[in-house]
C-alpha cells in the first residue's frame, strides 16, 4: 500500500496566497504610517541637535565678545587679516554656510579640522533620503537637509522658524503675522519647494528661534497657525547696518513674504 503524499493542493495554496494578500493590504498602510512617523522623529531630533550646536557656539562666542554664527547674507566690516571669522562672511546658500560652519575643507584631518560647532553635529545635515557627500567631503546641495534663517537678530521673536526641513517653501513664510491667518505653507517640489526629500508633501519639521521643534502631517498641519502657534509678530525692516531677514535654502536665497 502506497503512503499518502503530504502537501498543499493548488486550491489550498491559492487560499493561503489570498489570505496573505488581504493581510498585506490591511497592514501596509499601518507600516507606512509607522515608517513616516519614525522618519519625522529622526529628522526632528537632528534639527534640535543642530539648533543646540549653534546655540551653544553662540553662547561660547558671546563670552569672548564675538558675534553669533547664524549666517549673514553680506560680509561684515571686519578689517582683520588672515582667515575671516564666520560672522564676517556673507552666504548665498545654506550649502555654502554649512561648508564653512563645519570647516568641510578639513574634515578627516584631526589636526586641521576646526568647525565652529560641535563636530558631532555634522551628522545632523543628512539622513532620511538626504545622502552624505561622496567622492569628497565638500557638501553639495543634495547633502543638506536644512533651510536656515539668515540675519537673525537677538530681538526677533522666539516663535520665528530658524531651521526648516528643505521640502518646505520658505518664501511662503511671513515677516509679520496677526495670529489669525491660516494659509498652508507649500511642501514638496510639486507645490513649489525646491526639494522633495525628506518628506515630499506629506510632512515637515522646523525649529524656532526659541528652540521649540514643530513637526507634523503636511496635509493637515503645515499652516500659519501651527507654525507660529497663533502668536502675532513683526520682523522690523533692517537698518543701515543690518541685512534683511531671509532664508537660505541649500540651492540659494529664498526670502519670506
Amino acid at each position: 500500500m502506497k503512503a499518502a503524499k503530504k502537501g498543499f493542493t493548488l486550491v489550498e495554496l491559492l487560499v493561503v496566497l489570498g489570505i496573505l494578500g488581504v493581510l498585506m493590504s490591511v497592514l501596509f498602510p499601518a507600516v507606512s504610517t509607522i515608517q513616516f512617523k519614525s522618519s519625522l522623529t529622526a529628522v526632528s531630533v537632528r534639527g534640535r541637535n543642530l539648533y543646540t550646536a549653534i546655540f551653544d557656539a553662540n553662547t561660547d562666542r558671546q563670552k569672548l565678545g564675538l558675534s553669533n554664527v547664524w549666517p549673514r547674507t553680506s560680509a561684515g566690516s571686519n578689517t582683520s587679516t588672515g582667515d575671516p571669522d564666520i560672522a564676517d562672511q556673507g552666504f548665498n546658500s545654506a550649502t555654502d554656510y554649512f561648508n564653512e560652519l563645519f570647516d568641510m575643507d578639513n574634515v578627516g584631518d584631526s589636526k586641521q579640522w576646526e568647525p565652529f560647532v560641535s563636530k558631532d553635529a555634522l551628522k545632523t545635515l543628512y539622513g532620511n533620503g538626504v545622502n552624505p557627500p561622496t567622492g569628497g567631503q565638500i557638501l553639495q546641495q543634495e547633502n543638506v537637509t536644512w533651510i536656515i534663517a539668515a540675519n537673525v537678530q537677538d530681538e526677533m521673536d522666539d516663535i520665528i522658524p530658524v531651521l526648516l526641513s528643505r521640502n518646505m517653501k520658505a518664501s511662503d513664510l511671513l515677516k509679520e503675522y496677526d495670529g489669525k491667518k491660516n494659509d498652508k505653507v507649500s511642501l514638496g517640489t510639486a507645490n513649489g519647494a525646491k526639494f522633495d526629500t525628506p518628506f515630499s508633501n506629506k510632512g515637515f519639521v522646523l525649529v524656532t528661534k526659541g528652540g521649540s521643534v514643530v513637526s507634523g502631517d503636511g496635509g493637515r498641519y503645515c499652516t500659519y497657525q501651527v507654525i507660529y502657534n497663533k502668536q502675532a509678530f513683526e520682523i522690523s525692516d533692517a537698518g543701515e547696518d543690518t541685512d534683511e531677514f531671509t532664508y537660505l535654502t541649500p540651492a540659494g536665497v529664498e526670502a519670506p513674504q
